[in-house]
Parts: C-alpha cells; sequence; structure tokens
C-alpha cells in the first residue's frame, strides 16, 4: 500500500508490485486478492495482464489515511484531515 500512498493514481501489474516490494509474486497475489475484496484496490484485465490500482471509495481513503496516521503517530483531527486529503487526491 505504500506504493499508492504517495500516487494515488498509480496503476502497476502485480508483477510489478512484487518486485518494487521485494515479495515473492505467490505472496503480493494473495495480499492482492485480499485487498481487492475488502474494496481497497481494483483491478482491469488487458488481454493477459492484470492491472491494479487503487480503489476510488471511501473504505480505501480511509485504509489510505490509516496507513499514514499510524506511521506517523498522528491524533483524531490529523487522521480526519488526511482521510479528506486522500479523498481529494482520488476524485
Amino acid at each position: 500500500m505504500e506504493l499508492f500512498r504517495h500516487q494515488p493514481l498509480l496503476q502497476l501489474t502485480i508483477r510489478q508490485i512484487s518486485k518494487r516490494t521485494d515479495i515473492n509474486y505467490a505472496g503480493t497475489y494473495r495480499t492482492v486478492q485480499q485487498l481487492i475484496k475488502q474494496g481497497i484496490l481494483d483491478y482491469n484485465v488487458f488481454g493477459r495482464c492484470v492491472v491494479v490500482s487503487l480503489a476510488k471509495t471511501v473504505r480505501a481513503v480511509g485504509f489510505m489515511a490509516m496507513i499514514e496516521s499510524m506511521s506517523k503517530g498522528m491524533g483524531k483531527e490529523d487522521f480526519l484531515n488526511k482521510v479528506n486529503e486522500h479523498a481529494k487526491r482520488i476524485e
């Protein structure tokens, strides 16, 4: 998710995510599938290629804001500001 935190419109294949995160393909695939089921990631199929991107949903925005707030130890008000900031990025 760190990949999408600063670039919410980024689109990557599972293989690209695997290489950028140094996690094996199988582990990356399982994680991506879980995040798709939770409505945090979205995907499109182009031929044999699956391209993954951050879903444009309230759940995805909240998840990204939560990750950022946890990494910075933010309070409630700062967290809500981050939610609004991430929501504006994906509009």
